[in-house]
């Protein structure tokens, strides 16, 4: 197929995914490389496609998610940002307690995002439309690493550690 645009300005280390927005596509990479917001609409000028960049805001593994109306990104460290998907400007960025190394990416579902950690944690995090702070429903201990992405079917959660597969519903 025919190459539709190109936006310079992401790192060379990229592991995660992009991120689809209604109008915007979020693009993150590196271990602190930049968070791209770029513009979809191909009525737009190449030149002009790059909305906004954060410098420095940019996990190396996890996958950050679009969620009512805000954009989440999780660090390797555990640290957690909601980002005005509009501006690039940083709602709040708050570590969460004791999670150690991630490498899943984030989920969302029922007003809530699960980031799953390599210590062996999955954090609930309310994600209602208009959060403006950090807000830890609950941390809820696995008992082993997790490194795999959880999934979300049908309002059940599968979260697969190093050694057990759950099934997690209401």
């Amino acid at each position: 197929g025919a190459v539709l645009w190109n936006v310079s300005g992401t790192s060379p280390y990229v592991c995660p995914t992009p991120i689809l927005g209604p109008e915007l596509l979020f693009s993150t990479s590196g271990a602190k490389g930049p968070l791209l917001a770029i513009v979809l609409d191909l009525n737009i000028p190449e030149e002009k496609r790059l909305q906004w960049s954060v410098p420095n805001a940019g996990p190396y593994v996890p996958t950050g998610i679009y969620y009512n109306d805000l954009l989440y990104i999780v660090d390797n460290a555990g640290i957690l940002s909601a980002f005005d998907p509009q501006t690039g400007a940083r709602n709040w960025r708050e570590r969460l307690m004791d999670a150690e190394g991630v490498h899943a990416s984030i989920v969302a579902g029922d007003n809530k995002i699960f980031i799953a950690t390599h210590s062996g944690l999955v954090f609930v995090v309310e994600a209602a439309p208009g959060q403006e702070t950090l807000e830890v429903l609950s941390t809820n201990p696995m008992g082993s690493a997790i490194n795999a992405t959880p999934a979300i079917s049908q309002g059940e959660l599968y979260i697969r550690t190093e050694n057990k597969l759950y099934r997690i519903t209401q």
